[in-house]
């Protein structure tokens, strides 16, 4: 399941951005896979072509648990399945690829992000159809229990501080970020962030497994 502000992109083994023409027969290549693993990217405040693709002062994949999957048909999904932490009645196996990012254009604008939180917490039913921004700012996120509605009430509040941020696209690439251009080479903060990732495409299936593990001991 893909949101309107989502987006799907196909990285090769070497860290090229196929053109969205060639993404169908790569996949029709992997027809043996169980399920092509997806990581999830937040766009960097104010930019549509750089994404948040480690954690913070790490090489620790940020977006391998919120991510969203390519799985096959063969695979027996039970219950409510979107991001990866939900897979965990599918066993990963050696071969299951991770070509896939599901780039999250949440934060291009904030106006942007409070609109579409508020469209979702009409959807859940906490919000009424003529309720918007003023019944939102009258909650104390810190008092409800874990969940959606917490978190998006909580991006609204974050967003109506943030300052209009216009982007700078000679700025040096921070570190964690990777600039996608529509196809051809990604590029990386540096050599080692490069080589991070490429080591994870090779074998995904043991940060993956490692994921679900601590997922089902949590």
């Amino acid at each position: 399941m893909i949101d309107t502000d989502e987006f799907f992109v196909w990285i090769d083994k070497d860290g090229r951005q196929l053109a969205g023409r060639d993404i169908v027969p790569a996949l029709e290549a992997l027809h043996d896979a169980d399920l092509v693993i997806g990581l999830w990217a937040d766009n960097v405040l104010g930019y549509e072509d750089r994404f948040r693709l480690f954690a913070p002062a790490s090489l620790q994949l940020a977006g391998l648990r919120g991510g969203k999957s390519v799985i096959s048909s063969r695979v027996n999904v039970e219950g409510m399945l979107c991001h990866n932490f939900q897979l965990k009645n599918v066993a990963p196996r050696p071969g299951n690829p991770a070509h896939a990012i599901l780039c999250h254009m949440k934060n291009l604008e904030p106006e942007q992000r409070i609109r579409a939180n508020i469209e979702k917490l009409r959807k859940y039913k906490f919000l009424k159809v003529n309720e918007g921004l003023e019944r939102v700012l009258a909650e104390d996120w810190t008092q409800l229990p874990a969940g959606n509605v917490r978190q998006w009430i909580k991006e609204i509040e974050r967003a109506r501080a943030t300052p209009p941020s216009v982007p700078n696209p000679s700025a040096p690439l921070p570190p964690g970020q990777i600039i996608l251009s529509g196809s051809g080479p990604v590029r990386f903060h540096s050599e080692v962030e490069r080589a991070a990732y490429l080591a994870f495409l090779a074998e995904p299936d043991r940060p993956f497994a490692r994921m679900l593990t601590a997922e089902a001991e949590s």
